[in-house]
């Protein structure tokens, strides 16, 4: 059985080099200089930085959305300043409203897993929601393949329709002496929330 190395990034070169053959742009130096770059625009690539979940695009919409609260087409220097420091003061005192509402409510627990409970103290109430829809999806998925070392490969029956599910390979590489574990899928690095498939490892070692 065969593993896929890097699948989105292969997936993607692949898709690329593909259509410009198809279309004839080989030689086309806009495209040349966009897949020179595309490390910083292209989503599988960023999957290794942490971006708490939001794209490129996204993170631009979410600032531009931020600042419309305060300033306008018309607003001066000046009153930028001005709003500017008003601006911080809004998004701390909402972080302070976020962080005093994680620690007076608790978002239950899905499971029994002692991982689980031990998240529910650790994360925000929004981030433990992430996290238990880790917990959650990991009934979708089974270690079928262990080298004896620190790889392990775990299989996933991913949702695609209501009635088609695909067969999805990962990766997850646990080191004890570091106590470090890490998958393919890249979501701790990218959402900083543990995955499915490094939960239903660190489950078989640790339980």
């Amino acid at each position: 059985m065969e593993f896929p190395s890097k699948d989105a990034v292969h997936d993607f070169e692949v898709g690329w080099n593909s259509h410009l053959e198809r279309y004839s742009l080989q030689d086309d130096e806009w495209l040349k200089v966009m897949f020179e770059e595309r490390q910083r625009w292209v989503p599988c690539y960023l999957k290794t930085s942490f971006w708490a979940g939001m794209s490129t695009t996204q993170r631009s919409e979410s600032i531009n959305a931020f600042f419309d609260l305060f300033v306008h087409s018309k607003t001066s220097l000046k009153q930028f300043v001005e709003q500017y420091g008003c601006a911080l003061k809004f998004k701390a005192e909402k972080e302070f409203q976020a962080d005093a509402e994680s620690f007076s409510k608790l978002v239950p627990c899905v499971s029994k897993f002692p991982m689980e409970k031990q998240m529910q103290g650790i994360y925000t109430m929004a981030k433990f929601k992430e996290f238990r829809d880790e917990v959650v999806g990991k009934l979708y998925c089974d270690i079928i393949q262990w080298d004896g070392g620190k790889i392990y490969h775990v299989k996933e029956e991913v949702k695609i329709t209501e009635d088609f599910y695909k067969t999805v390979y990962f990766i997850v590489e646990y080191d004890s002496g570091l106590c470090e574990c890490k998958c393919s899928c890249h979501l701790f690095e990218f959402r900083g929330i543990v995955c499915r498939h490094m939960f239903m490892v660190l489950q078989r070692i640790l339980c």
